[in-house]
């Protein structure tokens, strides 16, 4: 039970993370840039999680729960300085570490799922970690609604 609440933890989270897009044009105005300037944390993010998830099938191989928990302490140690970053290429480059993170837990996140779950069960399993990922798009774009008009 616990494998499963972490793995839907980190589909929560990492649709959370995708939801810092709402605030891009506040961005542009606290380091005074563009909006085209600001979109490279977008591309970075997507980027970087989505080519590291195409290729982790050695997440299945090796050991998911390693990739998992490595995931999850490189997205720990990203997540938090970003807030802090004083230059948008710091941003950029912290989201990127953060989207590494990212892919790693996902590329191994199905994994104790499947292996909790008989086969007759799967299905409702691998829906309730999708559902909880479309729960953090919803709560990260509230959260994000709670950012204030774009300055800029």
């Amino acid at each position: 039970m616990i494998r499963t609440i972490a793995a839907s933890s980190g589909m929560f989270l990492r649709t959370l993370d995708m939801t810092v897009n709402v605030a891009l044009p506040n961005f542009a105005g606290s380091f005074g840039t563009d909006a085209q300037t600001v979109q490279w944390v977008i591309i970075f993010y997507v980027g970087s999680t989505t080519s590291l998830q195409l290729g982790l099938a050695a997440a299945d191989l090796y050991s998911a729960k390693r990739f998992f928990l490595v995931g999850l302490a490189t997205r720990t140690a990203a997540v938090f300085p970003i807030g802090l970053a004083p230059l948008l290429s710091w941003m950029i480059d912290l989201r990127t570490l953060q989207a590494v993170g990212n892919g790693l837990r996902l590329a191994s996140a199905s994994a104790p799922v499947i292996s909790l779950f008989p086969p007759e069960q799967r299905g409702r399993a691998l829906g309730l970690l999708a559902g909880l990922g479309t729960l953090g798009m919803i709560v990260g774009a509230l959260g994000g609604g709670a950012l204030g008009p774009a300055q800029g």
